[in-house]
């Protein structure tokens, strides 16, 4: 297989890249696809646009020729941008016409990103999508979006982690609120101020993160006045550190997909709150196990009043957090390699 996916960069398609790589049972080809002179954390602009135009299509080209010499199929993640419209959908078309099979691994839950929203974008990013191979997609309300513009029903195949681990927490129970992620407006950056002006100084907030710098200035003159710890980017296993010295985990994003940091912290057995979007709901609430977390209205529909006053609840009585303790539960029955390497190698067979 060859997998066209990004090394270098932070977030979470980078995290779920790094778990394929370590649990993929047959011969595997990455090409990176991070972008060039642009953290995640930065606004894309015109120079930027351009340089992820060429790079991403001499990565498509790289791995053209490598699946023509080698026969092997191309597995693609792309995320729900014009990218895929610009760039992705030419090459879907153009292996599909040199009979190169081919997976797209939509990476996201903003499907209007992804299709774009005129009736000419559609019709191009649907070539695009039919195209394709398979299609796979992290939850259940892409996949039926998908299907509804495209007629096409995608495979749901959830992203994984190692599995529950047994460390214990040191946490004295004190109800400490950590965010980890990028810190930006769509990220819900206004939301996180508000639950740390709530928080008072006993607790605070804990931000692990990249900051967009278009808040950086006015993010951080906020969190001086409160009790914020600003950490910036750390490694991966520092963040398993700070998640096992925290009661809650708060992810007040306006769009997510099937987020690695949840998961992450679901198999320590942290609580997490979390918005009402992506996968968020199937990962923390649904199912016959005990709920790992609470699912909210995203901030885009109260200015984040639910994440303000269910965060201050729980902090004003941490043994409410014993609630939510299925997440390691959860893990185990669902989002380990054992379950999810397995509906991976199903999909190649399928192409």
């Amino acid at each position: 297989m060859i997998l066209l996916a990004p090394l270098r960069a932070t977030g979470g398609i980078t995290s779920w890249t790094r778990q394929v790589i370590k649990h993929w049972p047959l011969p595997l080809t990455v090409i990176d696809t991070s972008p060039i002179l642009r953290r995640p954390s930065q606004a894309l602009n015109l120079v930027s646009a351009v340089l992820a135009l060429i790079s991403g299509t001499v990565v498509w080209v790289r791995a053209v020729a490598c699946a023509l010499l080698s026969d092997d199929a191309i597995w693609a993640t792309v995320a729900p941008s014009i990218g895929f419209r610009v760039r992705d959908v030419m090459f879907f078309r153009i292996c599909a016409n040199l009979n190169i099979r081919t997976v797209l691994h939509v990476h996201g839950s903003l499907v209007s990103g992804l299709v774009g929203k005129g009736a000419l974008s559609r019709a191009w990013a649907t070539k695009g999508i039919l195209a394709a191979g398979e299609v796979v997609v992290l939850d259940g309300l892409t996949q039926r979006e998908i299907h509804q513009i495209t007629g096409r029903l995608p495979i749901k195949v959830p992203n994984f982690v190692d599995g529950p681990t047994s460390s214990v927490k040191s946490s004295p129970g004190t109800g400490s609120v950590l965010y980890v992620g990028r810190v930006s407006k769509e990220k819900g950056s206004d939301t996180l101020v508000r639950i740390a002006s709530t928080l008072g100084k006993r607790t605070g907030l804990t931000v692990v993160g990249p900051i967009d710098p278009a808040i950086n200035r006015e993010f951080r003159a906020s969190c001086d006045k409160l009790n914020v710890v600003l950490l910036g980017e750390v490694e991966s296993e520092a963040v398993i550190g700070y998640m096992e010295a925290s009661d809650l985990l708060v992810l007040p994003s306006h769009h997510e997909g099937f987020p690695m940091v949840v998961l992450e912290a679901m198999a320590l057995g942290l609580p997490v709150i979390a918005s009402d979007v992506g996968a968020c709901r199937e990962m923390l609430e649904e199912g016959s196990e005990p709920a790992a977390g609470v699912v909210l209205r995203n901030p885009i529909l109260d200015g984040g009043d639910d994440f303000v006053r269910v965060v201050a609840d729980l902090v004003a009585d941490p043994s409410r957090l014993k609630d939510l303790n299925g997440g390691k539960e959860r893990v185990l029955n669902h989002y380990t390699a054992a379950h999810v390497i397995p509906r991976m190698l199903s999909v190649m067979k399928g192409v």
